[in-house]
This record gives C-alpha cells, structure tokens and sequence, in this order.
C-alpha cells in the first residue's frame, strides 16, 4: 500500500513519502514550499528527483549536476522580440488639464521602455504610461516611444498631441454665434473665425 498523502500536504510530508517509497535515504532538499509540482532539487544542486502524486508507482530521483529548479518555480520563458500591441493616438488637450499616453508591450525579456517629444529623450519617461499632470504649451509636439531587450527594439507610431485653448461661443435670444473651424482646443496662433447668424427679425447696430 502507497503511503497516504494529507490535503495540501507540503514538500516535507511529500519527500517524507517518497523516502519511504523509495526505501533508501536521499540528499537532503531545501523547505521551499507549498509543493506545487512534482519535482525537487537537492540542496547540494547536484541531484533531482521526482514523484507523481496522481501515481505512486512513478517515482525516481538521478544525479543532475547544476540543476536549478525549485519547488514552484516555472520554466523560464524563450526570448521573444518587443511588439506593440496597441500604439498610443493622437490626442488634444486644454492648457492646465492631464495628459496621459499609454503603450501596451510585450516580449521576453520584458521590453525596456523610452518615451521621445519630437526626437528628444524624456528624461524618466520609461514606463507604459507617460502622464502629465497639467500639460503646458511646451508639452506639444510629436510623441512616439521605443521598446528595447536583448532581441531587438521596435518604435511606436509617432501621433501629435495638440496642447492649446477651448473657445466658448454663447448664444443670445437674437441670434447664433458660430466658430469656424469647430475645434475642441485651439492651439496658440490658430486664426479662428467668429460668425453671428441674427434670427428673422434682428439687425445688427454697427
């Protein structure tokens, strides 16, 4: 009969068992655990040994010079070039509100990040997200961002953001006021036309 195993049982009670499956002593293990595979290390580094808890009868230990891997560790990953998965767009905003940009990245290593306005370095700027709490007029310009590992670097698209003034056009009860082009924000030397449409009825004084 195969030694029982207790419900969440950790990696002592489950070398414990395979001890007393294999009937011999064995190098002694490092307490890593909860036990979440079915493969130990020797703490010497030089042996490794396994036990299928879905099969007693499946049980070894070999000699394994170097071996590296511990009790819930997982494979390391291959190397995988960075790749944007969603480039950050163009945006406007008032003088004073937030701006934010944002990249989604992956790759293996885990892609080093550098954000650029107009060809120039941001300095600190190397996170997914770049944010400016109150954008200014100097803020403008041509964003794009560089993702960088061993494998190689890939550069975003490179959008406009637009940093300016909102123009508020109040109607009257004799007429309209329109703005030629309707823009949310207007950036500083934008020629904007101001239309009054009177209603039937109403002439202008001057």
């Amino acid at each position: 009969m195969s030694p029982t195993l207790s419900e969440g049982g950790y990696w002592s009670e489950r070398v414990s068992i395979w001890r007393e499956l294999m009937g011999e002593s064995l190098p002694l293990f490092d307490p890593v655990g909860p036990y979440v595979g079915v493969r130990f290390v020797a703490r010497d580094g030089q042996h490794a040994a396994w036990v299928n808890l879905a099969d007693p009868a499946d049980f070894g230990w070999q000699p394994e010079p170097g071996a590296a891997i511990r009790v819930g560790d997982k494979p390391e990953p291959p190397l995988a070039p960075p790749e944007i998965l969603e480039p950050h767009g163009g945006t406007s905003v008032p003088v004073g509100s937030p701006l934010t940009l944002s990249l989604t990245v992956t790759g293996y290593p885990f892609p080093t990040l550098q954000w650029y306005l107009d060809g120039q370095a941001i300095p600190g700027a190397m996170g997914n997200v770049l944010s400016v709490a109150s954008a200014c007029l100097t803020d403008a310009g041509e964003y794009h961002a560089t993702a960088s590992n061993v494998v190689g670097t890939v550069t975003s698209q490179t959008p406009r953001v637009v940093i300016g003034y909102t123009l508020v056009c109040s109607g009257h009860s004799s007429g309209d006021v329109r703005r030629d082009p309707s823009l949310e924000i207007y950036e500083p030397g934008q020629l904007v036309m101001v239309i009054a449409i009177l209603r039937a009825g109403q002439t202008f004084l001057r």
